[in-house]
């Protein structure tokens, strides 16, 4: 027995089928395997479209034994023949590859059972050493999945489109590195009054139309903000025709498609009519509160006319020089105690709402302890500490003189009897185990304005229900139940929040967080 090694070739023909292109030895036979276990289709086909040859996994896929379309016009096989238009194109492409060019395109064919997939087909021409094309490589991938998901986005890129397109409000999109402008929806042009592509144009052309009185503070709040997270800023802006209107804009980061690439994407709303409706509802609520010290104005303004109607007759009968000069003293002191009760009071019931500036709370503040003075009761003692080096904050100075009002005349009501009214404020900074233990809170430097009485306190059972509109244990008459209410909403506003701590017979304290500005101070007004 003679030790001759076998023919591999030989031995695996029958098990490995046919090899492409008559090809010889164990790495052909290999190559055949791998092709044969290949999900994706190739084949040879001739530059008649006849198909020669085809790897075994689609056929088995299409349950296709070899002798259904070895040796059969491509286009007419299994695969191709349920549609002429599908047999036209992959005939026209069997001509322009047999013509030495590479054709590829996608399309539908039929498998098992009759149904269908999408697949990335290919027809590239195979050379002879001449440059003449003697056969063609027909290669398909399934991409079914890929094109049922590219449709779905599309449905779906479809939809978004047509909702943003018919609303009002502004969809915006924009690169956050570059501050180039992707996307502006149609509802630039009417609230904006402006054409949408001077915004493609000029990337902070938008900026252009805030009011020069919030300019700074949008532009500091995209900046800052907007890194950190999201932001949420109302705004006026001017439209060409000179009319003022009020934008809410929201934003946030989203991640592009490529990493590192950050988008910024939000919506703007004009909410002119909202403003509107919410400055005549605090003005009527601000009278409302005046109303209520009306027995301590009417006291005070007699205190203050008193002096003066007594000086009159005096100054007729012709008193001596100094004399005369002690009551007309007297008279210009009155005259100017009674021009800054009233003062005080256009301030407050003829503010207008929703100017926010650096402002510094002290002096708000110092205003509203003289106003208590001379209209609460003398029974109630007034202590006041502010410190000199108070932080300014970004606020509306009517708007936090409607806030401290609502919350002493509520403190007054809890007092009938007399008692003590404590009013001060502080610089605090929040750290995040802080800020975490404080509702709606968030680290940072805060102005901490804090009142406190010893009033008949509330309840623990109606604690969380004392800032719904329209919730009051006043008697029919005696109030709306929209104070507190109106102190939460102008607090929130202002990015702060609130605090209450009290207990029946005990007295109530009221603490007010506001977002501080250190460093601001010569940039503060002093309202």
């Amino acid at each position: 027995m003679t030790n001759q090694k076998p023919d591999r070739a030989n031995d695996s023909a029958g098990d490995q089928g046919p090899e492409f292109a008559g090809t010889q030895g164990e790495g052909s036979q290999r190559l055949q395997q791998i092709l044969d276990n290949l999900f994706a289709f190739v084949g040879l086909v001739s530059t008649k479209g006849v198909l020669l040859e085809a790897n075994r996994a689609p056929l088995e896929v299409a349950g296709l034994q070899r002798e259904d379309v070895i040796g059969k016009p491509f286009a007419e096989t299994y695969w191709w023949a349920f549609s002429p238009e599908i047999q036209q194109q992959l005939q026209a492409a069997v001509c322009r590859a047999a013509q030495g060019e590479s054709v590829r395109y996608d399309t539908l064919v039929r498998i098992a059972e009759g149904r269908f997939i999408s697949i990335d087909f290919s027809l590239r021409p195979l050379f002879d050493g001449g440059g003449r094309v003697i056969q063609l490589v027909a290669s398909a991938v399934d991409i079914t999945e890929r094109k049922q998901a590219e449709a779905t986005l599309h449905d779906s890129e479809e939809r978004f489109r047509q909702v943003v397109e018919n609303i009002r409000e502004v969809f915006w999109m924009s690169d956050r590195d570059t501050k180039q402008v992707l996307y502006v929806s149609p509802g630039y042009e009417q609230v904006w009054g402006r054409s949408s592509s001077e915004v493609y144009q000029t990337p902070r052309a938008w900026t252009e139309s805030v009011h020069p009185e919030d300019r700074e503070r949008v532009l500091a709040a995209i900046t800052v903000k907007m890194a950190g997270g999201r932001y949420n800023e109302e705004y006026r802006i001017i439209r060409p025709d000179g009319s003022v209107r009020w934008i809410l804009d929201r934003g946030f980061p989203v991640q592009g498609e490529n990493p590192g690439s950050n988008r910024i994407v939000g919506i703007a709303e004009d909410i002119t009519e909202r403003k509107q409706a919410e400055e005549k509802f605090l003005r009527v609520q601000r009278l409302e509160t005046i109303g209520k010290l009306t027995g301590g104005i009417a006291h005070d303004l007699n205190n203050i006319l008193g002096p003066i109607m007594m000086s009159v007759p005096l100054l007729r009968q012709g008193s001596k020089p100094e004399t005369m000069e002690k009551l007309l003293n007297t008279i210009e002191t009155c005259a100017q105690r009674g021009a800054d009760l009233v003062r005080q009071l256009l301030t407050f019931g003829r503010g207008a709402a929703g100017r926010q500036k650096s402002v510094h709370p002290k002096p708000i503040i110092e205003e509203m302890a003289k106003l208590i003075r001379v209209t609460f009761p003398k029974n109630i003692e007034l202590s006041f500490q502010v410190p000199a080096d108070l932080w300014p904050v970004s606020a509306d100075a009517t708007q936090l003189d409607q806030v401290l009002l609502n919350l002493c005349v509520n403190a007054r009501d809890a007092m009938p009897g007399g008692g003590r009214l404590a009013l001060g404020a502080e610089n605090v900074r929040l750290g995040k185990q802080h800020a975490g233990l404080l509702l709606d809170a968030r680290p940072g430097p805060y102005v901490m304005i804090q009142l406190t009485d010893t009033g008949h306190g509330i309840p623990r059972e109606i604690t969380d229900k004392i800032f719904d509109p329209f919730f009051t244990t006043k008697e029919p008459g005696k109030g709306t139940g929209l104070g507190l209410a109106t102190v939460m909403g102008i607090v929130k506003s202002h990015g702060g929040f609130l605090e209450v701590r009290s207990e029946v017979g005990q007295g109530s304290t009221f603490t007010i967080y506001l977002p501080a500005m250190p460093g601001n101070d010569d940039d503060a007004l002093q309202p």
